[in-house]
């Protein structure tokens, strides 16, 4: 009997060793996947990624709509007269002129701060024939786009609404899915002299009424930064942070706090599903304002009958970013002022939340804010192969980003199935988790992104977090999830844009990256490293950015045409054509190769460039992208004397583009990088690899099988000779 369990042991052990061969990294990914339940928090059910039944998604081209039903409106032009222009706030204006990463900083007011135009709002409404069954959501100033919600109805039709909506001359596209779609001409429209004059005396007064309140907004902060007693005598280690210095100390934001920062004068939003103010940990801060864009009212505490608290999730999430109670927890940007939105529903899981998510992105960036900190995320309703910084979300960060407004937000915790949007936008600065001991928690979303961009960007601590909980005016709880890296990370950040005030958010992004631990060799579990605050705060830039940058300094002086591409690009109209390897506003980063098993894990496969290397995962059903059609030598002859060399380099240098060549024929991380003597062996298709290893396992059975077979004959001849021998000697005995 224990002969019989050996052998099915050993068998099963050959087996799973067998098929483990067939790919370089699943067995990884298989033990992360398993564990996938670990991080849940213990006072509520989600911690990081927002949900959509996949049932009501609609085909782009299927215009029978039925049931309910929610489509983004796409518009081609704006009005651009100046009551057509949003109000934004002096904190928006000073953040653009500091911090926008547009080349002019003179030029911050583009067609993205012009309201969509109020006649065409109403000529979509009017669709329904007055019968009341279309209902406005949210309009988006930065995609020129209202969404809407077609509710059913027997006397309209909805595939009459969806032909009287297109036929309107001045929509640009509908989307029944959630795809990015932006204008880009405007709409020139002429005004009387007397409409000018009336604006001008509006502008006056709304400027009086804004110096009024800055003012207040000033003896506020003063005041706020009294009851604090900031001063130099607090000595910045455990007894101070209480039961948060742990992952604080981690990342080193401890060593900048030392110095005196704190957060003061830094506007952060805060997006999650809903807030318990009154918590005494949130006592001392500044809230500028806050809104529910769930039920579209102000209030952002509210609860609802019969469902867990709203407000769970979000307290917890502000109060690692910004609480003060000294000995018990504080945030380290507890000096900082806030805006609060509620854009997670907890009674439902559907792409409204993602509409919601959008509109607070555009209110909080009016309001001033500089740093989102977003412990949200979606995926349901998404492939991986679209993480490539396209989402429609993503876009709405890279524009956030041009007006100067830094975007955290947590990887996910979805482990080996990768991250979600808006994680793979180009500029956001995505958050994984690591616990005490600084290993990648099991459920930690991993990268890359499907355009091989290094993601999670940083890490944090996100593993048995203490943070406050809304039971009462002082309880706390436990819990883990890259939604509680996210915020704590946040903080350091926070510290790190003070004591920078002109840094943009490229520049940060830049010094968060290469100060990092893992910086030198990045992968798809730790990115870039472990954040390490104190480093980012000392970071020089060389050759990438203007160390000397000032108030009154454009950007001019930091373009390509004057710092280059990193020898991995050319500069063409001062914007850098990166060699297929790299990516950045100055090709400072380096891609992960697509591996195989991975993408194909993941529902996609990887395309083959030009150069024979393969950095993107694409759609497995794609079969006209087989091969990337891109190239940079294609943009190189626009620019004047502008060249490029065999590696694809546009006017980029060639003895590194060579050490580059030896990087991919003798790679060391066959995880992540794509290797070209190998570029065999990743096309052979899963079925072949499962084939090879059942083949080697079936075959190591049968050898097994006739060992054991010889062996029990042999032991059974041995056994016979031994009882013949024994009765040859009992036969001598008698």
């Amino acid at each position: 009997m224990n002969r019989s369990i050996v052998v099915l042991f050993i068998f099963y052990l050959l087996i799973f060793t067998c098929n483990g061969i067939k790919v370089n990294n699943e067995n990884i990914n298989f033990k992360i996947s398993k564990n996938l339940n670990f991080h849940f928090e213990y006072n509520f059910n989600k911690d990081n990624t927002a949900y959509l039944n996949n049932n009501s998604i609609n085909n782009n081209n299927n215009n029978n709509i039925k049931d309910e039903s929610k489509i983004w409106v796409f518009f081609n032009s704006k009005e651009t007269k100046k009551s057509n222009l949003l109000k934004i706030s002096k904190e928006s204006t000073k953040r653009r002129i500091n911090r926008s990463s547009l080349k002019s900083k003179l030029n911050f007011i583009d067609e993205n701060d012009l309201k969509v135009t109020n006649d065409y709002i109403n000529k979509i409404l009017n669709c329904s024939n007055n019968k009341n069954t279309i209902e406005l959501n949210h309009e988006s100033n930065w995609l020129n786009s209202i969404s809407i919600k077609i509710l059913p109805s027997i006397k309209n039709s909805n595939d009459e609404i969806i032909k009287c909506i297109t036929n309107y001359s001045f929509v640009k596209s509908i989307d029944l899915v959630l795809k990015y779609k932006r204008n880009t001409n405007i709409k020139q429209k002429l005004k009387n002299n007397e409409e000018e004059e009336e604006e001008e005396e509006e502008e006056e007064e709304e400027e009086e009424e804004e110096e009024e309140e800055e003012e207040e907004e000033e003896e506020k902060e003063k005041e706020i930064n009294k009851n604090l007693k900031i001063t130099n005598n607090i000595i910045y280690n455990e007894n101070f942070y209480g039961k948060t210095y742990l992952g604080i100390n981690q990342l080193n934001i401890n060593k900048i706090q030392e110095l005196g920062y704190n957060g003061s004068g830094i506007i952060i939003l805060i997006l999650d599903s809903g807030f318990y103010k009154s918590h005494q940990v949130f006592q001392h801060l500044n809230i500028i304002d806050e809104y529910n864009f769930v039920d579209n009212i102000v209030d952002t505490s509210n609860n609802y009958q019969g469902y867990e608290s709203s407000t769970a999730h979000g307290t917890a999430t502000l109060s690692l970013l910004a609480a003060y109670n000294p000995g018990v927890m504080v945030g380290a940007a507890y000096g900082s002022s806030v805006l609060l939105a509620k854009t997670e529903d907890i009674r439902s899981e559907t792409q409204v939340e993602e509409d919601d998510w959008i509109a607070a992105i555009e209110w909080g960036e009016r309001l001033g804010a500089t740093l989102v900190s977003s412990s949200l995320g979606y995926t349901d309703w998404y492939k991986f192969y679209q993480m490539d910084g396209t989402t429609r979300l993503a876009k709405i960060t890279d524009i956030a980003t041009e007006k100067g407004m830094l975007i955290v937000n947590s990887a996910g915790n979805d482990g080996a199935k990768g991250i979600g949007s808006p994680a793979d936008g180009k500029y956001v600065i995505s958050v994984g988790a690591i616990d005490q001991y600084e290993m990648v928690a099991p459920f930690s979303s991993i990268g890359p992104s499907a355009d091989g961009r290094v993601k999670p960007d940083i890490m944090g601590l996100g593993v048995n977090n203490y943070y406050a909980s809304p039971t009462s005016y002082s309880s706390y709880s436990t819990g883990s999830g890259t939604s509680f890296s996210c915020p704590l990370v946040a903080s350091g950040i926070a510290l790190l844009m003070q004591a920078h005030p002109n840094w943009s958010p490229i520049q940060i992004q830049e010094a968060l990256l290469k100060t990092s631990s893992n910086y030198l060799k990045p992968n798809i579990y730790y990115g870039y490293g472990i954040f390490n605050a104190f480093n980012a705060f000392n970071y020089k830039f060389n050759n990438s950015f203007d160390n000397n940058n000032n108030n009154n300094n454009n950007n001019n002086n930091n373009n390509c045409s004057s710092k280059g591409c990193s020898g991995y690009g050319g500069c063409c109209n001062d914007i850098c054509t990166c060699a297929v390897t790299h990516y950045g506003e100055y090709c400072q980063y380096e891609r992960i190769g697509c591996n195989f098993s991975q993408c194909n894990n993941r529902g996609g496969k990887c395309q083959i460039d030009k150069f024979n290397q393969s950095f993107i995962c694409i759609d497995f059903k794609d079969n006209n992208n087989n091969i990337s059609k891109y190239d940079p030598r294609d943009i190189c002859p626009i620019c004047t004397n502008a060249n490029f060399n065999k590696c694809g380099l546009c006017g980029g240098n060639e003895s590194q583009c060579i050490l580059d060549n030896e990087r991919f024929s003798g790679s060391s991380n066959d995880n992540q990088d794509y290797d070209n003597n190998n570029n065999n062996n990743n096309n052979i298709s899963h079925r072949n690899k499962l084939i090879i290893g059942l083949t080697v396992g079936i075959g190591g059975f049968l050898l097994l099988s006739i060992s054991l077979t010889l062996i029990i004959l042999k032991n059974r001849n041995l056994s016979k000779r031994k009882n013949q021998n024994n009765l040859k000697l009992d036969q001598i005995n008698k």
